[in-house]
């Protein structure tokens, strides 16, 4: 299971276009984020380097990012399988808008 702009679906249907600005010009980033129980302890460090990010880029962040439950709802799934650290990726990029000039601030992200 992995969270793809805020629904937990599987991995094999998640559905974006390698054309999409964010990829083709790297309009985007990502943060590697450790869970310790199913809990980000260094939560407000990781949100203020995306922010960071997304501020430089002219992206909009997601509300369910201004706190920890929605990645520690997914790292809640990984605890009853005995791992008690975990590594998380999220990445994120821009969501609209194919050639020279963007025409959204949304963002795709992907939780795994």
């Amino acid at each position: 299971m992995v969270i793809f702009n805020g629904e937990a679906i599987s991995p094999q249907i998640i559905s974006y276009s390698d054309l999409e600005r964010g990829f083709f010009y790297g309009e985007g980033g990502f943060e590697t984020i450790r869970s310790i129980h199913g809990k980000i302890p260094l939560w407000p460090f990781h949100y203020e380097r995306i922010s960071e990010t997304c501020r430089y880029l002219n992206l909009s962040l997601p509300p369910e990012l201004e706190t920890t439950s929605l990645i520690e709802a997914y790292a809640a799934q990984i605890v009853p399988l005995k791992i008690q650290q975990a590594r998380l990726r999220f990445s994120y990029w821009r969501k609209k808008g194919v050639g020279r000039l963007p025409i959204s601030k949304e963002i795709n992200f992907l939780l795994e």
